[in-house]
């Protein structure tokens, strides 16, 4: 389903599957178990998302999940009373970049960890709440199952009316309860633009007691 009709039979076609008019219409398929919502505005997420759960369907929505905190918990709970599942994708996961940094933590190859920096530059409309909520979520599943005990954050020209609009960055500071530093941001663009960055910080570094690890952006192999 897709607000433009001629879009998804686009779509349909070249995949040689089924389209419908709207979401409403889908729904309401019973050969439909699970329904991604790739929606852009993410203003669309949260009603969408309802829809599906109120209909028995498994949802994936592509990050970010929702405009607020109130809306995340109102899908959440929608979901765990209809006993449905609901996930929110994270391709970043994926980066070799992130990977890379994940494998070594896992393989203790520095040793115990004193200090993690997550950074990357963007300079687009809604790039913070965007490539931000990437950041956030690598730096989370960096913690190696371990609780931030504190945190410190600026975010700087948010636009509060409406978020998804202006560049703005953010700088935060997290404490494991082991004691590690964990730094991460989404840092102004120096000398480049949202697809050529120009000049970049090293996209992680790792330092314990071992030794440090400096990665550079890497998104693929290639």
């Amino acid at each position: 389903a897709d607000a433009i009709s001629s879009s998804a039979k686009t779509f349909a076609d070249e995949y040689s599957i089924d389209a419908c008019e709207t979401p409403q219409e889908l729904v309401q398929n019973d050969e439909i178990d699970l329904v991604v919502i790739a929606t852009k505005p993410p203003t669309t997420h949260r009603d969408l998302a309802l829809l599906a759960i109120e209909h028995g369907k498994h949802v994936v929505v592509e990050k970010p999940m929702a405009q607020t905190s109130g809306e995340c918990t109102e899908m959440i709970d929608a979901a765990r009373a209809a006993g449905t599942v609901l996930s929110v994708h994270q391709n970043r996961r994926r980066d070799v970049d992130f990977l890379n940094a994940r494998d070594a933590l896992r393989q203790g190859i520095l040793g115990g960890l004193k200090l993690l920096r997550n950074d990357y530059s963007a300079g687009y409309e809604g790039s913070s709440y965007d490539w931000g909520i990437h950041i956030i979520d690598q730096t989370m599943v960096l913690s190696e199952g371990m609780t931030f005990v504190e945190i410190s954050a600026t975010m700087a020209k948010p636009n509060r009316d409406n978020p998804t609009e202006g560049e703005g960055f953010f700088s935060a500071n997290l404490v494991r309860e082991d004691g590690a530093l964990y730094q991460m941001g989404m840092l102004p663009v120096v000398q480049g633009d949202a697809y050529r960055p120009g000049r970049m910080s090293p996209r992680f570094m790792l330092a314990g007691i071992r030794g440090v690890m400096m990665q550079d952006w890497c998104q693929t192999p290639s």
